[in-house]
C-alpha cells in the first residue's frame, strides 16, 4: 500500500475513533434515567463497537499486524450486528400481546446468518483453515448480504413508522442508510473488478464519521427511542419482496461468477448469459399477479395475527364502488372491489329474487 494511502487511511479511521468515543461520552452523559431502555444500551454499545472498530483498522494500517486486522475486521461484522440490534429493538412493540418483530422469520435469521456467518469465514481464513484467494469473493458476498440486510431493516423503520414520530426518525435512517449505502457500493465495485478502491476504502472513515451529527440530532429529538411503529402489511410485503429479490440476485450474481470461474473461453459469455436470465425470472415474478397473490397470503398467515389491512382495504373497496358510472354497473363494481382484496382477476354476482328458489347471475 502507498505511504499516502495508508496515511489517509490512519487519519480517516482515527478521526471516526475519536467522533465515536466522543460521541459515547456524549450518551453517558445524559443520566441513568435515559440509559434505562434496551434501545438506549444497545445503541450505546453499538457506538462503541464503531469506535473500536475504527480505532482496531487505523492501529493495523500502522503496524500491518494480521492480529490486528482480524480483530479490525471482527469489530466491523460485530458493528454491523450492533446496528442491526437496535433497529430491530426500535421495530420492538411496547404493547404486550403484539407481535413483537415485524416479518421476523424473515428478517432476524437472516441478519444472524449473514453476521455468524461473517464471523466464521473470517476467523477460518485469519487462522489459515481456508485460502484467502479462494474465499475473497464469498467473503465480499457476505459483505454485500449484511449492507443489503441493512438496508431493508432501515426501508422498514421509515415505512412503519407513524406520520408524527417520522420527524425524529428521519436524521437517523438517512445516517445509517448513508453508512450502509456507502458499503454497498464500495462491496459491489470490488467484487465488480476483483480489487478493492483504496481511496473509497480510505474514505470510509469519514463517511462515518459525517453521520455522528445525524445519530446526535435524532438522538436530541427522541429521548426515549420509543417511535410510536406501527405493523402494516402493505410495508411487510413490499420488505419481503425486496429482501426475497436481494436473496435472488446474490444467489445468481454467484452463479455467474463461477460459471464464468469455470467456463474458460466462454466464461464470460455464460455469465452474461445467466446473469440476463436471471434478471428476467425476476422481472417474470415481479409482474406475475398469482406470485404477489401467494406472497401476500405467506406474509398475512404467517407474519401477522389479522390477513388484511381493514382500514386500508375498506378505503379502497369504497373508492372502487364510488366509482361506477351506473347503478346497472354497481354489481360489477362490488365484484371488482372484493376480487382486488384477494388478487383474483374475475368473479360473478348471483342474486335471487323474491319469490324465486333459484340464484341468477347478475354480473360478472
Amino acid at each position: 500500500m502507498e505511504t499516502q494511502s495508508a496515511s489517509l487511511i490512519v487519519w480517516s479511521l482515527g478521526v471516526a475513533a475519536s467522533g465515536y468515543l466522543l460521541f459515547a461520552i456524549y450518551l453517558l452523559s445524559l443520566g441513568k434515567k435515559w440509559r434505562r431502555g434496551l434501545r438506549i444500551q444497545a445503541m450505546l454499545v453499538v457506538i462503541l463497537l464503531s469506535a473500536t472498530w475504527a480505532g482496531l483498522g487505523s492501529a493495523n494500517t500502522l503496524t500491518d499486524n494480521s492480529l490486528l486486522f482480524l480483530a479490525s475486521v471482527l469489530a466491523d461484522l460485530l458493528r454491523y450486528g450492533g446496528w442491526y440490534v437496535f433497529l430491530i429493538f426500535l421495530l420492538t412493540q411496547d404493547k404486550p400481546g403484539q407481535q413483537r418483530y415485524l416479518i421476523a422469520p424473515l428478517f432476524i435469521p437472516a441478519c444472524w446468518g449473514a453476521i455468524m456467518g461473517g464471523v466464521v469465514l473470517q476467523l477460518a481464513i485469519g487462522f489459515g483453515l481456508l485460502a484467502a484467494e479462494q474465499w475473497a469473493r464469498t467473503a465480499l458476498f457476505q459483505s454485500l448480504l449484511m449492507n443489503v440486510l441493512g438496508l431493508m431493516l432501515i426501508e422498514q423503520l421509515f415505512r412503519n413508522v407513524s406520520e408524527d414520530s417520522r420527524w425524529n426518525i428521519k436524521p437517523l435512517c438517512l445516517g445509517l442508510g448513508g453508512i450502509f449505502a456507502y458499503d454497498l457500493y464500495l462491496y459491489s465495485d470490488a467484487l465488480m473488478f476483483n480489487r478493492v478502491d483504496i481511496d473509497a476504502f480510505a474514505a470510509r472513515g469519514f463517511v462515518n464519521t459525517l453521520v455522528i451529527p445525524l445519530l446526535a440530532m435524532s438522538t436530541l429529538r427522541s429521548r426515549d427511542w420509543t417511535s410510536k411503529i406501527r405493523l402494516s402489511q402493505k410495508a411487510a410485503f413490499h420488505s419481503a419482496t425486496l429482501l426475497i429479490a436481494g436473496i435472488y440476485l446474490l444467489f445468481m450474481a454467484g452463479i455467474g461468477y463461477y460459471v464464468r470461474y469455470f467456463g474458460g473461453d466462454w466464461g464470460r459469455a455464460f455469465q452474461l448469459g445467466i446473469l440476463f436470465a436471471g434478471l428476467l425470472g425476476l422481472g417474470f415474478l415481479v409482474v406475475s399477479g398469482s406470485m404477489r397473490a401467494k406472497l401476500r397470503v405467506l406474509v398475512g398467515k404467517h407474519f401477522f395475527n389479522y390477513r388484511y389491512d381493514y382500514r386500508e382495504e375498506w378505503l379502497r373497496f369504497t373508492q372502487t364502488l364510488s366509482t361506477q358510472d351506473s347503478p346497472k354497473a354497481m354489481g360489477q363494481q362490488v365484484i371488482r372491489g372484493l376480487a382486488d382484496m384477494v388478487e383474483s382477476p374475475a368473479g360473478g354476482l348471483w342474486l335471487r329474487e323474491g319469490g324465486q328458489s333459484t340464484f341468477s347471475q347478475a354480473a360478472r
